[in-house]
């Protein structure tokens, strides 16, 4: 990461501690603030945005086998995630 992460902010459904990070097409996703072995997002901090990369694939496996943290979406493991889906 090229800055430190941005402090957390509140899940406003759990009250869980989360990241607000910015797809690579310009959507905002919710991320647990603590890297999970199970992860698959790889956050970047640069210029005071926190950008999320999902990985899949070779490239979630090429991430693993370096010392970079992955994180969870959010929505995996909010209790309250079918409240703010979109329809």
């Amino acid at each position: 990461m090229s800055e430190q992460l941005p402090p957390t902010e509140q899940c406003r459904s759990c009250k869980a501690p989360i990241r607000w990070a910015r797809t690579q097409h310009g959507k905002h996703i919710p991320v647990n603030a603590e890297p999970s072995t199970s992860g698959n997002v790889l956050l970047d901090h640069i210029g005071g945005v926190l950008h999320a990369g999902v990985m899949r694939g070779n490239q979630l496996a090429a991430v693993r086998r370096t010392d970079r943290p992955l994180f969870l979406p959010h929505f995996v493991d909010c209790p309250n995630a079918g409240e703010w889906r979109k329809r």
